[in-house]
């Protein structure tokens, strides 16, 4: 098994336990069905729909083209850029985002990217990892995220599963490091002023947090 296998084997099993148990919680919360009408912004069908109780009519959009690759009945995907989606307002039943909103690297662009979703749904559900937990869920490292900026770039490299699995050039990693701005409760509550925040717990802790806004 190659080292990229192998970061891809160890997050798996994670994959499949958390999404699997987000996707039935949100179709639960949701009311989501066969006939709901459902935006993704920046996921994929591998990485997250395949994993769901129900499938309803999604669209996938996402700004690499590799992660649109579907041919499930049901589903469409298309290019684009979560901070200007090409819809009308209340397009959709439901827009979801699934460990996107962190990958924008300022908060202004997150700000932008909160404003399309609360726009473009009657509804939504945006889930993103808790800067509060103690493992860094992309570098796979516990506390490195509470560093900063230039000691993260320094470990990333040798001192977290990601590092050691990908081996990632120097420009990867600073890439990674300037991408990746996590949210705390306060933060996701005020680019979601009008969602109901739901704590995704883990051994007591908050791993992710989730804002939802239901039908409207």
């Amino acid at each position: 098994m190659n080292l990229k296998r192998l970061y891809s084997a160890i997050y798996k099993p994670f994959f499949r336990k958390f999404r699997s148990e987000r996707l039935r919680r949100l179709c639960e919360v949701c009311g989501i069905s066969e006939n709901s009408r459902i935006l993704d912004v920046g996921g994929s069908y591998y990485t997250f729909w395949v994993y769901s109780p129900v499938k309803p009519k999604v669209t996938i959009l996402n700004p690499k083209a590799s992660w649109l690759e579907c041919d499930e009945p049901g589903f469409s995907t298309m290019l684009g850029d979560g901070r200007a989606l090409p819809f009308e307002n209340k397009s959709f039943d439901v827009v979801v985002s699934n460990s996107v909103i962190e990958h924008l690297g300022e908060w202004q662009q997150q700000q932008i990217f909160a404003e399309e979703i609360r726009r473009v749904g009657r509804s939504y559900w945006v889930q993103t990892p808790n800067r509060g937990f103690f493992i860094e869920p992309h570098f796979l490292a516990p506390l490195i995220h509470f560093l900063p900026k230039q000691y993260r770039k320094r470990l990333a490299r040798y001192f977290t599963v990601w590092g050691l699995t990908i081996r990632p050039t120097p420009k990867q990693v600073d890439d990674l490091v300037e991408e990746i701005s996590l949210l705390n409760k306060p933060e996701v509550q005020e680019l979601f002023p009008d969602a109901e925040i739901i704590c995704e717990k883990w051994c007591g802790m908050t791993k992710s947090i989730i804002a939802c806004r239901l039908l409207a």
